[in-house]
Order: C-alpha cells, then structure tokens, then sequence
C-alpha cells in the first residue's frame, strides 16, 4: 500500500513538470474530447453512408456564405431547353397548308355564234369555270434528319384544283348552252443536303439538293344555240403540261424579334428551282351547224411535245413562333408566312387550232391554242412542326 502510493506521487510530480501551466492541461483534455466526439461521429455515418468532406471553417468575425436560390424558370430536373439545344442530331418533321390563288398567262379558249339573235363570243373566263383567281388548298410535308450542322431533308407538296361551268341549253331558247371545265394540277419533290450557320443574330439555313416537278392544266369550252334556225354547237379543248427533274437551292431562316430569347422569330426563305425534262402542249376545236336540209362540221386538232426546262421560284415571310418541349428532348413550332411561286416553262413549242362553219345568215366560230407555261401562285401558308 506504501509502495503504490510512492508511485503515484512519482506520476504526479512527472506530469507537473510536462504541464507547465493548468490552462494548457485543459487544452489538451478538450482537445481529446473533441476527437473522442467525431470519431464517434465518423463511426456512426460509416454505418450507413461515406463521411462528407471536411468543411473549411470561417474566420472569426467573417460573414457566412449564403447559396443562392434558383430561379423559378430553371427547370433544375434538366427536361428544360438545356436538353433540346444541345448539339446532336435531331428528327425534323412538319405539315403545312398552304393556300393560293394562281394567276395564268394563257390564251382564252373562244367560241362565236353568229344567228338570228346576232353574234354571242364566249371566253374561257372564271364566270365560264375558269381556274384563274379560283382558290387552292395545297398541303407541304417535310421530314429529315438534322445534325450540329449538317442535316438531310425531304419534303413533298402537292396542288390540285378544278373549276366548271354549266348553263342548260334549251331548245329554241334565246339564251345560250354552256359547258366550261378547268383542271390545274403541280407537284413537287424534294431531297436536299443543307448547312445549318449563324449570321447576324439569324439562325440560317443553307440548302441544295434535287428536285422533281409535274405541272398540268386541261380546259374545254363548249357552246351551243338553236334559236330560230339551224343548231350551232361549238368546243374548244387545250392541253399544257410539264415534268422534269433538276436542282433546287436557297436559304432559309429566323432571327428573335424583341431579345434573344424571344419565342416569336422573324422567318423567311426563298427557293429557286431549275429542271430539265419534257413538255408538251394539245389543241383542238370543232363548229358543228345542223339543221333540217343540211350538216356542217369542222374539227381541227395540233399538238407539239418535246425537251425543255422549267424555271420555279419561291418566295417566303412571316413570323414563327417556337418553344423547346419540357419532358422530351425536342422543340415545336408553329409557322405563318405569305408565300409567292413563279413557274416558267420554256419548251418552244405551240399548239393551235380554230374551226368554222358558215352559211345561211348563221356561223360558229371555236379558237384554242396552248404553248409555254408560265403561272404564278400568290397566297400563305400555316404549318407547324418539330424537331426531336
């Protein structure tokens, strides 16, 4: 029991001269508690997941850090615009309706009755079913694949419109029969590599590529009368069409209107077209005056066909409204534009036929005649599509 309490006394007089001061002895034990605590604290969060990094610790006296909140716009689950304008190839498909009223550079068909009543001419004008002026509903799709830069592209437009005219014709009536009938039909098809750039605030467009194109227009104009003498009767018929293939090229694009991240975008584009195939052109006409003693007929037909080339260009503006998606990767947009074509055919060759008949005080009279087309298309056009 003395001896133990030699040994203690010993310890105590060691450890006083290794403490100089009590302040310091107390340092120690708190520091010692301190790693006692977050070895405890480590252990505990090694159960269950990895121990999170050590924090720096402030300064005395220097302000806390606050994180900023996010703005209410941002979609931090990252389905937002961030995930659709990032590079990469995307699916390009669209639908449009496009809507015209075609203006022709093309002769009249004409028809004369000459009798009792005196001379009625009548033309192939939009009272006699003419498809000048008249309204076309037209569709355009369009589906590609476009890339950072690069994209391929097709796109398919389709018009077709037909007009007519009937008027009974009534025995021995003052008035005249008619029947009148116009068929305009064009298509186009497109396949084009094009080249995605930026220019002044635009996001352009280049494109080239080859294109196929059809045009067709069929008239007929018929008359008769029977008043008061012999039945006149008298048709007019004209053909013009066109196919061929070539190149196609232009450029298209959108700029924002108010900043930079506007939805609402200035669009435009323009197209021209250049095709080479063959064309060909018909007329014929007939003037038939038959009564009881006698019978006249006069038919008269022409018709040329060969190579040509077919000129085409389009014009468009409008404004395009656009938002990228917020659960898949894509972006939409809804498109308006007025819309101009011109379509020139230059084959060189012509079609023309007139027929007549005459005697007794009466006569009947038809013309026709068909050549180069050459047209223009002047309307708008509402779309929409996406690119996913």
């Amino acid at each position: 029991m003395k001896t133990g309490k030699k040994w203690l006394c010993a310890l105590a007089a060691a450890l006083g001269c290794a403490m100089p001061s009590a302040g310091m002895a107390e340092d120690i034990f708190e520091g010692v508690a301190d790693q006692h605590s977050a070895l405890v604290q480590q252990t505990s969060a090694n159960r269950w997941e990895a121990p999170a990094p050590p924090q720096p610790m402030p300064e005395p006296g220097a302000p806390v850090p606050i994180a900023p909140a996010a703005p209410a716009n941002i979609d931090l689950g990252g389905g937002g615009c961030d995930s659709c304008c990032t590079p990469g190839f995307q699916w390009i498909g669209s639908v449009e309706a496009t809507y015209f009223w075609p203006q022709f550079n093309r002769s009249f068909l004409r028809n004369t009755l000459t009798n009792d009543l005196g001379t009625q001419t009548i033309v192939s004008n939009s009272a006699a079913g003419s498809a000048d002026g008249s309204f076309i509903a037209a569709p355009r799709v369009t589906a590609g694949l476009q890339g950072d830069r690069w994209g391929l592209v097709g796109r398919y437009w389709f018009a077709s419109t037909w007009q007519s005219g009937f008027l009974p014709a009534i025995p021995g009536g003052a008035s005249q029969g008619l029947i009148g009938f116009d068929g305009f039909r064009a298509y186009t098809v497109d396949l084009e590599v094009q080249r995605r750039f930026c220019c002044c605030n635009w996001d352009m467009y280049g494109f080239g590529g080859v294109r196929y194109a059809a045009v067709n227009n069929d008239r007929v104009l018929t008359s008769t009368n029977s008043f008061n003498g012999p039945d006149l009767s008298t048709t007019s018929y004209a053909s013009q069409q066109f196919f061929g293939t070539g190149l196609t090229f232009g450029v298209y694009g959108m700029r924002p209107i108010w900043c930079d991240d506007s939805p609402v975008k200035l669009f435009f584009a323009n197209r021209y077209s250049v095709l080479w195939g063959n064309g060909g052109a018909a007329a014929q006409t007939s003037a038939t005056s038959i009564d009881t003693l006698n019978s006249l007929t006069s038919t008269n037909g022409a018709a040329a066909k060969g190579p040509g080339d077919l000129f085409i260009a389009e014009i468009q503006l409008g404004l395009q409204w656009d938002a990228c998606l917020r659960c898949l990767p894509g972006r939409v947009f809804v498109r308006s534009a007025l819309e101009y074509q011109y379509w020139d055919t230059n084959r060189g060759g012509q079609a023309s036929a007139n027929s007549f008949v005459q005697g007794g005080g009466i006569a009947a009279t038809s013309e026709a005649s068909a050549g180069t087309m050459l047209f223009s298309l002047i309307g708008f056009n509402i779309g929409a599509g996406i690119m996913y």
